[in-house]
Order: structure tokens, then C-alpha cells, then sequence
């Protein structure tokens, strides 16, 4: 697992609703949106407001977007750390896309991404938004199910809401990337806001509270 942004620390870290999810790494472990090393979080020591109602007020006094709050709070390292961030979420999909055959594990469930995918591409246009939509969660979700590397946003179990809209989005109105890197800080805002005032765990508010987060995240996007 890494934290969002931090790569060298967990849950120490600016905008720690995000981290990445590595198997590969001992000792850390990440339950339902819960951080496994026991470390606080200090989001307070990084971000001034802690509601929703007060950072828009500053944006709007400002004529700031979120994306720039985040900026002037993290600082403009944060950029290069969702770049990669955006690049572990592209090569989720990818690799999501492209496997087929069964999960691993006894109950033998078959990967779906990759059907969907042709079969939305086959379809026409009334069927491509729901169905590349479906596909990219999908691709994502089922990399984590495998043990892939997938990025929380704001869990495991959630991960793949965001990359899916990004991607698609991205496609469909030719974003650039520095479009879809500010779209990633706003969610990011979004996700730590929940996280602080209520919470992503599954473990808390059940599997609809950790994709209703994801939920959240995506549609902020706009105020970019």
C-alpha cells in the first residue's frame, strides 16, 4: 500500500483519502477504507477547513477553484504524485481490459471486463457510455480482486468508480492531462472531507458508504 501523495509514508501524508494499494509490500493492509499501520492521519496539520461549506466559501471570496485550494495547501509537489497516481489508474484498466478466465480463488469467478468491453464496442453509440462505463469499473475492480496494483480511491472496494469516469471522460471531450490531474486533487478534496466529517470504511458504513464516496468524488470534478 502507498499513501496519497507521500510514496515513502502511510497515512502521514496530503491527501491521504488516496493511497495504492500494493500486495507486494509487508505489513501493511488496508480493511474496508480502514489504514492498516495505525498511524494517525494529519490531514489538520495540512488543510485549514475541514467542511465542505467553509472551503467554498474561501474559493468563491477568492475566485479560486477546488483544485487550486489544494494546490496552495499541498504545494505544487503534489502534481508530479497524481500524475502517477492517473498513471496507475490507466494501466489498472488496461490490464482489466485485457485479461480473461477466472479470478483466482475457490469460488471460480470469471473476469467480465473484457466482455463487456467488446461487446459495448460492437453495440453502437446508444449502448457506449453504460457500457464502457461498466467496463472500466469493472477492469479495475476485478485487478483488485485479483491482488493487482489498483489505487484506493477512497478503498479497495471502490476503486474502480473514478478511473472509469476519468477515462471516460478523458476520451469522449479530449481532456488534457492537466485536466484530469485537477480533477483528481478536487475528488481528493472531496474524499479526505468525507473521510474526516464521516467515513469510506466498509468496515464502518458498509460497502454503499465506500462507493457512495467514490460517487461523490467523481461528479466534483466539474468545479475545475
Amino acid at each position: 500500500m502507498k499513501c496519497f501523495p507521500s510514496i515513502q509514508t502511510v497515512c502521514n501524508s496530503k491527501l491521504s483519502c488516496w493511497r495504492e494499494y500494493i500486495r507486494s509490500v509487508a505489513g501493511l493492509q488496508s480493511w474496508g477504507g480502514a489504514i492498516g499501520d495505525g498511524t494517525a492521519s494529519q490531514l489538520k496539520d495540512i488543510y485549514d477547513l475541514h467542511t465542505l461549506t467553509d472551503i467554498l466559501e474561501r474559493c468563491d471570496k477568492r475566485g479560486q477553484a477546488f483544485w487550486e485550494y489544494v494546490e496552495e495547501r499541498e504545494g505544487k509537489e503534489i502534481w508530479p504524485f497524481l500524475q502517477e497516481i492517473w498513471q496507475t489508474m490507466q494501466d489498472a484498466i488496461a490490464r482489466g481490459l485485457e485479461a480473461e478466465g477466472v479470478l483466482s480463488g475457490s469460488l471460480g469467478v470469471p473476469r467480465k471486463a473484457w466482455a463487456f468491453y467488446r461487446k459495448t464496442i460492437n453495440a453502437g453509440e446508444h449502448h457506449k457510455r453504460p457500457g464502457l462505463l461498466s467496463a472500466y469499473a469493472l477492469a479495475v475492480s476485478e485487478e483488485n480482486a485479483a491482488g493487482g496494483q489498483v489505487v484506493t480511491a477512497p478503498t479497495c472496494g471502490s476503486c474502480g468508480v473514478l478511473p472509469s469516469v476519468l477515462r471516460y471522460i478523458q476520451e469522449n471531450f479530449h481532456c488534457q492531462e492537466d485536466t484530469i490531474l485537477r480533477a483528481l486533487a478536487t475528488a481528493g478534496l472531496i474524499g479526505n472531507l468525507i473521510k474526516q466529517n464521516a467515513s469510506i470504511s466498509g468496515a464502518q458504513v458498509g460497502c454503499q458508504g465506500e462507493v457512495g464516496a467514490a460517487c461523490a468524488m467523481a461528479p466534483a470534478q466539474p468545479r475545475n
